[in-house]
């Protein structure tokens, strides 16, 4: 749904690369062929459609469908969704500037220009 909703909102603008656009094409194509061959429900292609036009008002409908048809187990789907999450540098597709694991610590600072002061305030 990330990859769906950032690729529909990124699809509307005038400044999307060509790539994007073809990799969203392959994601709405991949979720359209997913949902005609494994749902139940008639409608359910069509919410693809609809949720490129208007994501906010058709987010919810279009995840449960995709839910209903076990998402997951869809190797063409996925690889759509990362190459799109990928080209739009969003968080979770594995091109995130910083990748951190911190167990056990305490005054951990993630990101640029941080400073760290040690001690007593009144030390400084």
């Amino acid at each position: 749904m990330t990859a769906l909703t950032a690729g529909a909102a990124a699809g509307l603008k005038e400044t999307a690369t060509s790539a994007v656009k073809d990799a969203y094409r392959s994601l709405v194509t991949a979720a359209r062929d997913r949902l005609s061959r494994h749902s139940e429900d008639p409608a359910a292609v069509s919410m693809v459609e609809a949720h490129a036009a208007a994501p906010d008002d058709w987010r919810e409908e279009l995840a449960a469908a995709l839910r209903a048809v076990d998402v997951v187990d869809d190797a063409v789907l996925l690889a759509a969704a990362r190459d799109l999450l990928s080209l739009l540098e969003m968080p979770g597709a594995g091109t995130s500037k910083y990748v951190v694991s911190v167990r056990g610590s305490q005054g951990v600072q993630v990101g640029d220009g941080n400073i760290l002061h040690l001690g007593d305030p009144s030390d400084r």
